[in-house]
């Protein structure tokens, strides 16, 4: 993996870099009693954000406007369109408004509390997550932007509660901000942290996306493990 020197780079031009692609391999910390962390990789190209890990994986395609959700135990996938999604998430969104805990399907948004750290070497800023669940907070790069093309992406924003409480942090990212550290927290004991420990300037590995043959569709997709 060739390591990006894109903190010294930024201090050059005087602005953020920007890579083509980018590979955030991160440590997941599941906040449930007994739960073991383990590593993920979470791939994002101008089209593409990937989330692989050792139970499942995530394709989200901008450019083909589909979700895909794969159960590497239970050996099954799930997809659907985007505009299959905002279907299905408009209907929510008026149970959301009836129900008894009325936020707990709203958007997140970030505040920023002026915080700054270094991980995996690059500076970042810390904002804290409010409106909906999860609670929380986010540490974005401040010399890192995402590959993601904006008006490809325009379309899906607001479609990540559909599949779980990170996704609606990465929604409130937005296109172009990284977050090299997220801690999400839902009910009692519940959640998970993320930490980026290296970024590469890496595409995603040939076949990624593909279904394996052995896989069955399943009518609904798994949360986040």
């Amino acid at each position: 993996m060739r390591s990006l020197t894109l903190g010294l780079f930024a201090l050059l031009v005087g602005g953020p870099a920007v890579a083509k692609d980018l590979a955030l391999h991160q440590r997941v910390t599941p906040g449930a009693k007994g739960s073991e962390a383990y590593d993920s990789v979470e791939y994002l190209t101008p089209t593409q954000r990937i989330v692989d890990g050792p139970y499942a994986r995530t394709i989200i395609d901008a450019k083909e406007r589909t979700v895909t959700t794969l159960d590497k135990d239970e050996k099954t996938y799930w997809q659907a369109s985007f505009d299959s999604l905002r279907r299905q998430t408009k209907s929510l969104e008026e149970t959301r408004q009836k129900s008894i805990d009325p936020a707990a399907g709203a958007a997140v948004t970030l505040s920023p509390t002026g915080s700054t750290e270094t991980v995996a070497g690059h500076p970042c800023e810390e904002s804290v997550l409010q409106g909906g669940t999860p609670a929380g907070s986010v540490c974005v790069a401040k010399d890192l932007e995402s590959p993601h093309d904006p008006e490809l992406w325009k379309d899906w924003w607001g479609l990540g509660t559909r599949l779980g409480p990170l996704f609606k942090v990465r929604d409130a990212l937005g296109a172009k901000r990284v977050a090299l550290r997220t801690t999400a927290r839902v009910g009692k004991g519940g959640g998970v942290t993320i930490q980026v420990t290296s970024i590469g300037e890496e595409s995603p590995p040939a076949g990624l996306t593909a279904i394996p043959p052995d896989y069955t569709r399943a009518t609904r997709h798994s949360n986040e493990r």
